[in-house]
């Protein structure tokens, strides 16, 4: 019989795999967006936490290298932090993800645009597309990491049972 692997330790590679192809789709969708004319929002969290915590812009924040590596962080602290309380990942279901994306967006809609002056779902400086088109890749960020996280959890339980 093999051993079980940590059960953290486990989810939280599963949710390594799963959020970097989801952070992948994420921002495959952005960028079809920024190349079709249509602006999303860009940078709200870090524009809030560089407010909080009064760091001055030396060009490195406003950068895109490293505004896409923020981004690619904040995604798979996002999966990890799902793969660890959303329970059993075997069980994880389209609604379990949506719930999740639905939840976060608010936050982020409700809370962080408006308290950078973008408004609610940045309102103040996006067009009604581009609003749509942010919520449509921040849901399928959600959707994608929780499907993914389902099927290798399943796979995973597959090769560690017993023949």
């Amino acid at each position: 019989m093999h051993p079980k692997p940590c059960r953290i330790g486990g989810q939280i590679k599963l949710a390594l795999a799963s959020g970097t192809l989801a952070i992948l789709a994420n921002t495959a969708l952005l960028m079809a967006a920024d190349q079709a004319g249509i602006a999303t929002a860009h940078g709200g969290l870090l524009t809030l936490l560089r407010a909080w915590t009064h760091i001055p812009d030396a060009g490195l924040a406003t950068s895109w290298p490293f505004q896409l590596a923020f981004h690619f962080c904040v995604g798979i602290a996002m999966a990890i932090f799902y793969g660890l309380i959303a329970g059993d990942p075997r069980k994880h279901s389209i609604t379990k993800s949506f719930s999740y994306a639905l939840a976060v967006w608010l936050a982020n809609a409700c809370v962080v645009l408006p308290l950078i002056g973008q408004g609610f779902a940045g309102s103040h400086v996006l067009s009604f597309s581009g609003i749509v088109l942010f919520a449509l890749a921040h849901t399928t960020f959600f959707m994608v990491n929780g499907l993914l996280l389902s099927g290798f959890s399943k796979n995973q339980r597959a090769r560690l049972l017993p023949d």
